[in-house]
């Protein structure tokens, strides 16, 4: 079938492409073993889609007798299948459950109440923070206007000895 199907394409080749000159190409062993592979793959490939086309085609003409019993069919198939691969999720699941139990308990019972623990202390640093930076800023505003009010009471009382506070 497939070396019919290639020679139709090569006959219909010629004659939309005719070849004026006879075009012989020398190939070497392992270039024909290599394509023969090839060819030897895509065949098996071929092979298993037609049987697995046949298999839909013989369904298919079992449900054009009864189409809804053939789509009933088709259903409970999809439905089964459907029930196998939420077992099979079920039972990965459990042993994944079974492995991971103790990291699970000791994150929940553990690590995050620490976790909520740091967060709570972050959260009070940095307010804390803040307090500071503020209180920081008004000292160094109070440091400027004593320092002016110690010039001005110096100049002041001029002829004084000048009074130097630290």
């Amino acid at each position: 079938m497939i070396r019919k199907e290639l020679l139709s394409l090569q006959q219909h080749g010629n004659v939309d492409y005719p070849i004026n000159e006879i075009m012989v190409t020398a190939f070497e062993e392992d270039e024909l073993m290599e394509a023969d592979s090839m060819i030897a793959e895509e065949a098996q490939y071929v092979g298993e889609a037609h049987k697995s086309c046949l298999g839909c085609l013989s369904s298919i003409a079992e449900d054009m007798e009864n189409p809804v019993a053939g789509l009933q069919n088709e259903f409970e198939k999809v439905q089964n299948e459907l029930e196998k691969v939420k077992k099979k999720a079920e039972s990965i699941e459990n042993r994944a459950k079974v492995r991971t139990h103790g990291y699970e308990k000791k994150a929940k019972d553990v690590l995050w109440p620490k976790i909520q623990e740091t967060f709570k202390q972050m959260d009070l640093a940095e307010k804390e923070l803040g307090f500071f930076q503020a209180l920081q800023k008004q000292e160094k505003l109070a440091a400027t206007c004593r320092i002016n009010n110690m010039w001005e009471v110096q100049h002041q009382s001029k002829g004084a000895t000048p009074i130097m506070i630290f």
